[in-house]
């Protein structure tokens, strides 16, 4: 009786899947060369990003544990996020199987707390990991290199520079 359901579940999951990658939501990568540098200071070609799909990293976080963290190529959230959402899905299931065999009625409230309060924390986990997966892809191409060429911008011919860029605070208070 298990398996026909399994069978079940697993052609479900290999329909979503096709569908999602046929209607693109799972998202292509792109390349960019040399997108926000200065022709001037660095060749086009020295960088060369890949842009990764928000949608399609946040649906992939959905499907799989850690799928989508490791689609924007951070292989440790990865491992972070599988763990935490297998560890808690298997502790309600635990939970779930002490709830079933208890008898006393302090028990089962006891183990039916820990269900529902693991099955709470897995909810905010797997968002959490969607809402970071697809904030990572979104930064994909974000330039993080700590030559900063260009900064700060160079002052007028004349000027007195003071700080960054010659910015000037002034507070003044009245009574």
């Amino acid at each position: 009786m298990d398996s026909p359901f399994r069978a079940a579940r697993t052609a479900l999951i290999l329909i979503i899947l096709s569908v999602l990658g046929a209607q693109g939501l799972l998202g292509q990568e792109t390349r960019v060369q040399g997108q926000g540098r200065d022709p001037v200071t660095s060749p086009a070609d020295s960088q060369i990003v890949q842009r990764r799909s928000p949608n399609g990293a946040m649906v992939r976080s959905l499907l799989v544990p850690g799928w989508g963290q490791w689609y924007n190529g951070k292989r440790w959230k990865a491992a972070l996020a599988f763990g935490a959402e297998v560890g808690l899905a298997a502790n309600a299931v635990v939970q779930n199987q002490y709830l079933q065999r208890a008898e006393d009625p302090v028990t089962r409230e006891y183990h039916l707390s820990n269900r529902n309060t693991s099955n709470w924390f897995l909810a905010v986990v797997v968002l959490l990991s969607m809402l970071d997966a697809y904030v990572d892809a979104h930064f994909s191409d974000f330039d993080e290199s700590p030559e900063l060429a260009n900064w700060p911008p160079p002052a007028p011919e004349g000027s007195a520079r003071c700080g960054f860029g010659g910015v000037r605070v002034s507070l003044s208070l009245s009574f």
